[in-house]
């Protein structure tokens, strides 16, 4: 009796321990999937592109998911999106949007049923980094997350790392590194941001900010340098200066406001400025007299 009574406890015991593994496999099962974007640095402000990777740890068997990566779009532009790894890749399908700016939206959905996407790197997103983005880093969010089972039940997300970018400026000024390695200037160097070396009007922190080149006077070739060039990087576009300035090679304009164009040349007309805030636009009255057309 005492042999079976000590069997029956271990059976007991034995049970209870299989129950315990039991839940113990199933709330590591159901455990909430995490889901995180990877960070960059990068020493360039001046096209570089990069990939953010986006990995997933899939403790509830995911088998859709759709998130969105929020960025600033006037720092970066995003590429299109790349599924990762082979099975991955074998097993899942990839859509993808931009339903507004700085907004790019991903589907990952498997094409075969009960087929759960694997834990690591799902898919890595490339950005480039605009030629005007300020140096320090760019963060990266993600948001509207929403998973779901092979059985189409909605699975809650755990933990959610976001990311970021690190564009460097080694001495602070505003410029990155590499655009002023890339223009000849010392990125250890803070002093240089206020420099002019092509004589234009602007500084070099200027330069950087409207995507000119401080080594050249009129950076898109027009005949109108940088610093009186409203459109300082597009030859096709001209304006009129601000009230009290006079650009390019224009002189005062006379008391019967009629243009001599033999004296000033007729590329004058063209960026005719104002002498006053009061004056007209001598730009209208010119073309007319040229063309005898209304402009």
């Amino acid at each position: 009796m005492a042999g079976e009574s000590n069997n029956k406890r271990q059976t007991r015991l034995a049970s209870s321990g299989l129950l315990t593994a039991a839940l113990l496999c199933a709330h590591v099962a159901h455990a909430a999937p995490s889901l995180s974007l990877g960070a960059a640095t990068t020493a360039t402000a001046t096209g570089q592109t990069f990939t953010v990777p986006v990995s997933l740890t899939n403790d509830a068997a995911v088998a859709t998911l759709q998130f969105d990566i929020q960025y600033n779009a006037t720092q970066l532009t995003a590429g299109e999106p790349v599924i990762a790894g082979v099975p991955t890749s074998t097993q899942h399908s990839i859509a993808w949007s931009s339903p507004a700016a700085g907004v790019r939206r991903l589907v990952i959905s498997p094409p075969r049923a009960n087929s759960a996407v694997l834990s690591g790197v799902l898919v890595t997103v490339p950005f480039t980094v605009s030629p005007s983005a300020s140096a320090g880093s760019l963060p990266l969010t993600l948001a509207g997350i929403t998973m779901s089972n092979a059985a189409g039940t909605v699975v809650a997300p755990g933990t959610v790392t976001h990311g970021s970018v690190t564009v460097i400026d080694s001495d602070g000024d505003g410029l990155p590194d590499s655009w002023e390695t890339a223009y000849g200037l010392n990125p250890l160097n803070a002093s240089d941001a206020l420099l002019d070396g092509d004589n234009d009007g602007l500084t070099n922190s200027v330069e950087y900010q409207s995507n000119t080149n401080p080594t050249l006077a009129d950076t898109d070739g027009d005949g109108v340098n940088d610093g009186a060039d409203l459109y300082p990087t597009d030859p096709t576009r001209w304006t009129n200066a601000a009230p009290g300035q006079l650009t390019g090679q224009s002189a005062a304009v006379p008391a019967n406001n009629v243009v001599n164009l033999t004296t000033e040349g007729t590329i004058d007309w063209i960026r005719w400025g104002r002498a006053s805030a009061s004056d007209v636009d001598r730009k209208a009255s010119v073309i007319a007299q040229l063309s005898g057309l209304t402009p």
